[in-house]
């Protein structure tokens, strides 16, 4: 008696895996639609800048709050609209979690790069029309600061902005409004602490401004594993709420 050997099965992708690329195409053109606004906003701006004075600002280091807000009311969205398919589908509350922060990660530091692309491109620009770039830290507080800094600080705002989406609609969603509001101060502190401080620079954080880049990054990056583990807790019982037609 002969055994034949079975054909191998391939295995299927992890459900986080699958709720990842899930995400990343729902948030393409989203994510595309966002960064040609940019664009368009900033040689705008600056064609009618050159044409009734003279230009001292970058225009582009605006969008840096958009690339915090922006994926904050994203991944808000998100938190609310995709959980309950997500688990209605039969995919776990944990694969939900490491999708939704994986994808945070991976956002922000495509929306860092962009934007740190952006403000290179304008600094060149700006040498060769022999544009100035005031250094003041009101009007641009990243005039002064070199490339490695900058794609840091940048990726880790946007990360900032996703994660504290994240937490800030999954604690509304499963407590309600009053503990949801109670507790802004901790689901909101990714932003103030990285995002809207941005901590790597040492130029204008809340948050040891004396620091050198490694050790703000450290701080940084703490924060935010903070938070992603805040996540991870929060949704892993989490009630579903049945949606009324």
């Amino acid at each position: 008696m002969t055994v034949t050997a079975s054909p191998a099965v391939s295995a299927a992708p992890p459900q986080w895996l699958r709720a990842v690329r899930f995400l990343m195409r729902s948030q393409l053109a989203t994510f595309a639609g966002f960064w040609l606004t940019i664009v368009v906003a900033a040689v705008v701006g600056t064609a009618v800048v050159v044409a009734v004075g003279e230009v001292t600002i970058s225009h582009v280091q605006f969008a840096r709050y958009g690339a915090l807000w922006f994926p904050f009311s994203i991944m808000a969205i998100t938190a609310t609209a995709y959980l309950p398919l997500h688990v209605a589908s039969g995919l776990t509350r944990r694969s939900f979690a490491r999708a939704t922060v994986t994808v945070s990660v991976l956002m922000g530091v495509a929306h860092g790069v962009l934007l740190t692309a952006g403000l290179v491109v304008e600094r060149r620009v700006y040498a060769a029309q022999g544009w100035p770039l005031v250094a003041e830290t009101d009007s641009n507080p990243f005039a002064g600061v070199g490339l490695p800094t900058l794609l840091v600080t940048l990726c880790m705002v946007s990360i900032a902005g996703h994660l504290g989406g994240l937490l800030t609609t999954l604690v509304y969603y499963r407590w309600g409004w009053v503990v949801g509001t109670l507790c802004l101060p901790l689901t909101l502190a990714p932003i103030f602490l990285v995002g809207a401080g941005g901590l790597p620079t040492g130029q204008w954080s809340p948050v040891r401004p004396d620091l050198s880049l490694p050790g703000a990054t450290a701080v940084a990056l703490a924060v935010l594993a903070a938070a992603a583990l805040a996540v991870h807790f929060l949704t892993r019982r989490i009630p579903i709420r049945r949606v009324e037609s």
